[in-house]
């Protein structure tokens, strides 16, 4: 791997600013590499990056096709992209009102498992899925409350994903 294809990215970085990375928001804001919406063309080279972090920003995007082919392009053969969503059923997947998208454990498996099936919809190539996690509320008064509401103690979901060596 290339230096140029060493470098890592934090997209939709808010406050969580990584040293080492070049750090990308939509808002301008102190530790802020790059301001940009990712829901555009990403402004990077083809193969330019080892690592993508999306920790908490694909749920905002107006299309994941898109921003997963943008990802995808600029990603080096065997990098990881490391994503972060709220479960959908998870107490702050519907308060937040600027969540457009809902993930479940199939939300990603048209981009790896399942690609053959929906690449029809303009994904243009499969990842491979390396894991897939969960993360649980602890149990409390509030999460009993949560759950007689109808909210799942799932908050997180994580996955992994790498660019396949040959594509």
């Amino acid at each position: 791997m290339s230096d140029h294809a060493s470098r890592k990215l934090n997209i939709g970085c808010g406050k969580d600013i990584r040293p080492g990375f070049i750090n990308l928001d939509l808002v301008k804001a102190p530790g802020v590499d790059v301001v940009h919406n990712i829901d555009y063309p990403w402004h990077f080279e083809p193969q330019s990056f080892s690592l993508i972090i999306a920790h908490h920003v694909l749920e905002h995007c107006r299309n994941l096709v898109d921003v997963m082919n943008e990802a995808y392009r600029c990603m080096a053969p065997g990098g990881r992209f490391d994503i972060k969503v709220p479960w959908w059923s998870g107490e702050w997947a519907h308060g937040d009102p600027s969540h457009v998208l809902f993930f479940d454990h199939n939300s990603f498996s048209a981009f790896s498992d399942w690609y053959p099936i929906y690449k029809q919809l303009g994904i243009n190539h499969p990842w491979t899925k390396i894991s897939q996690t969960y993360l649980h509320r602890k149990k409390d008064e509030n999460s009993v409350f949560l759950k007689a509401m109808g909210f799942s103690t799932c908050q997180e979901m994580s996955v992994i994903l790498q660019r396949p060596l040959s594509s």
